[in-house]
Formats: C-alpha cells, sequence, structure tokens
C-alpha cells in the first residue's frame, strides 16, 4: 500500500481512553516490541492514567494519543527517558494494527519532532526496534531517523534471539 501523508494530532491522555489503551497494550503481538510480556490490569491502566497528569521534565516522560481529524483514536506516541541536560530523549510509537501501512507513524513522528524542536527543545530523538520490524524501521527513516547502530541478539523470543537497531533524528542546525 503506497503511503499516504496523513494529517494526525497529538493529544493528552483522557479517562475515556482506558479500554482503547488496554485493548492495545494487552495484544501479545504489541510485546514482542519491548520488555512487556504480560497484560495490565485495568486497575494497573487507570493509576498510569491518573499519573500521566504529572509535569513532563518531573517525571521524564508523556504518552499522547495520535487522533486524525474526526478525533478518532489512531495510536499512541510515548516519549521517555527524558534529559533537559541532555537534550534528548527516546521515542516509541503503536498504530493501531488495522490502520497500519497509511502514513500515520511518519506523520505521528513529524508531529513529535515538531514539539520536541518548539517546545520541550530537545536536540535528539531516538528510538529502539527489532531489527526484523521492516514496518517500523521505514516508518522511522521517512520522518528523517538514521540508524545508528545495532545491539546483537538483544531480545530472547520464542523463536530464539533477536538483534534491535537503534535509530536517531537530530533537529536540523538553525540557520543564521
Amino acid at each position: 500500500m503506497a503511503m499516504v501523508d496523513f494529517d494526525v494530532r497529538l493529544r493528552a491522555l483522557e479517562p475515556s481512553d482506558l479500554d482503547q489503551l488496554l485493548q492495545w497494550e494487552n495484544n501479545p503481538e504489541h510485546w514482542k516490541a519491548g520488555p512487556r510480556y504480560a497484560p495490565f490490569s485495568k486497575a494497573m491502566m487507570q493509576a498510569y492514567l491518573d499519573a500521566a497528569k504529572r509535569d513532563f521534565w518531573e517525571v521524564g516522560q508523556l504518552r499522547w494519543m495520535i487522533e486524525d481529524a474526526a478525533y478518532s483514536p489512531l495510536g499512541l506516541v510515548d516519549i521517555y527517558d527524558a534529559s533537559p541536560l541532555h537534550q534528548h530523549a527516546s521515542v516509541g510509537l503503536l498504530v493501531d494494527p488495522a490502520l497500519r501501512g497509511r502514513g500515520i507513524a511518519p506523520a505521528a513522528l513529524k508531529a513529535v519532532q515538531a514539539w520536541a524542536t518548539e517546545h520541550a527543545l530537545l536536540r535528539t530523538l531516538k528510538a529502539e526496534m527489532l531489527t526484523i520490524n521492516h514496518a517500523a524501521r521505514s516508518a522511522f527513516t521517512s520522518a528523517n531517523f538514521k540508524e545508528v547502530g545495532t545491539m546483537q541478539q538483544w531480545y530472547h523470543m520464542s523463536d530464539g534471539w533477536q538483534d534491535m537497531v537503534i535509530m536517531q533524528w537530530q533537529r536540523p542546525k538553525r540557520q543564521s
């Protein structure tokens, strides 16, 4: 499917997002993308939503819902491991499986980059993903992330060890 220039917006999580979050977070297919290996309870996810109201720099992380112009949820963006001193953070992304391949991920990443540049004053963003996750690698590449390293045999999966690629985006240098 061809990539479409998708118009997305990022918004803070709302209490009404609880069921959608549980659906995405408790999908075992999504656990392959990171260290999670067990489902969240409704109470655990509610506690997470309650804590999500804290200041970004206080907790070093935040999560946004990706939505379209009709306010339909499309996925999630996580910003974590943020450092104000070093002006960097890590980014994670999940697009609803039924909506993948439509350009949502690169559009969301571009919105994150605009926020990082204009509001958080971050200089660089980092992402980590399995080397076999070609869709994620393509999405991040489309948003001008560059592959900067590989961690060999980083994740132990049911079918053996998998490598993890590290990708980085740096804010463009300002013109004088």
